[in-house]
This record gives C-alpha cells, sequence and structure tokens, in this order.
C-alpha cells in the first residue's frame, strides 16, 4: 500500500512538474520582452537627463534589446533634441538595413516581425515629428514597402496600411522653387 501512495504521489509531482516545464516554455518569450521593453523604457528615462554629447551610449545600448525596443527608439526619434534624434534615425536605418539582409539570407521570421513593428510603431507615433522628422520617415518608410513582399500576406498587408498611414502623414517639401511659383501665379492674374 505505502508502495502505491508513494508512486501516486510521485506521478502527481511529474505531472505539475511537466505542466510547469510548459508553461514556463510560453511564458518565458513574453516576460523576457517586457523586461527588454523595461530596460529600454529605463534607458530612455537615462537619455533624457544625458547631456546631448553622450546620448550615442545609451540608444546604441537600447538598440540592443531589439524588437522590445522599436517603439522607444521611434519616440527618442521624434524627439525634439537634435542629437537624440538624429542617432535614433541612424541607428534605425541601420536596422532596416540589416534586417532584409537576415530575412533573405536565412528567412529570419524575426526580421520580418521586426520590419512590421517599426512601421507600426511609426504609424503610430508619426504625428510626434516635426516636418523634418516627418520627411525622414518617408525614406525607411519606402523601403518597408519594398520589403513587404517578402513577408506573409497578413503581415505584409498590415505593414502596406501602416505605410499608407505614414505616407499620408507625411506634408509635401517644402521648396523655394514651389513658393516662388506660387507667388508667379499670384502676380500673373
Amino acid at each position: 500500500m505505502r508502495l502505491r501512495d508513494y508512486l501516486d504521489r510521485l506521478a502527481c509531482a511529474l505531472v505539475f512538474a511537466a505542466i510547469g516545464i510548459v508553461l514556463a516554455w510560453n511564458l518565458w518569450p513574453s516576460a523576457s520582452r517586457w523586461h527588454l521593453a523595461q530596460a529600454a523604457l529605463d534607458l530612455a528615462a537615462q537619455i533624457d537627463e544625458t547631456e546631448d554629447s553622450k546620448v550615442k551610449i545609451p540608444l546604441r545600448q537600447m538598440a540592443e534589446f531589439g524588437m522590445p525596443a522599436i517603439d522607444t527608439l521611434v519616440i527618442a526619434a521624434a524627439s525634439q533634441r537634435t542629437a537624440v534624434a538624429q542617432v535614433a534615425r541612424q541607428i534605425l536605418i541601420e536596422k532596416l538595413t540589416n534586417w532584409p539582409l537576415r530575412l533573405a539570407e536565412s528567412g529570419d521570421d524575426e526580421s520580418g516581425k521586426s520590419v512590421a513593428q517599426l512601421a507600426a510603431s511609426l504609424a503610430m507615433h508619426i504625428d510626434r515629428f516635426g516636418h523634418a522628422g516627418k520627411q525622414w520617415a518617408e525614406t525607411p518608410t519606402l523601403r518597408m514597402i519594398e520589403l513587404s513582399e517578402n513577408l506573409t500576406i497578413a503581415s505584409s498587408g498590415k505593414l502596406l496600411s501602416d505605410c499608407s498611414r505614414i505616407l499620408a502623414a507625411i506634408p509635401p517639401p517644402r521648396s523655394s522653387h514651389a513658393k516662388s511659383s506660387g507667388r508667379n501665379l499670384q502676380t500673373s492674374r
């Protein structure tokens, strides 16, 4: 009888251990992404207090967090502080250059998700960008449209929708030619 109780307890413990392992296996990626996103937010707070000449280091550290830091990098790219915005924009362009290479070489699904995440984040935060920032956003947006052919149909559709929202928010370029043409039309009437 004691052996039977012992085996029942052992079986129960093994079942609970197996359930725990399955739960940990499934929850680990979400917990890891959350932790990296929190670390990116902590670095963003640090950047607010860092002088312009030293913002490159925490922004580069943030870039190492991967996909969870994309949203924070986009917000930094929209910063009113020129030094922060320039470095963040440079990092995003570098990432956008590297993701397609990884996507083409190995079919890396994470790179496709990162491109889609960048488009979603830019679409969500495009109103934070000033005129020059919106003009900058046009280049990565056009590049993401080109990359949409390498994504799944569902991801591609969402990406193109986000890109359309970004492009709709970009004002036409200001040029002296357009201003002078407008004046010439008014004076010729």
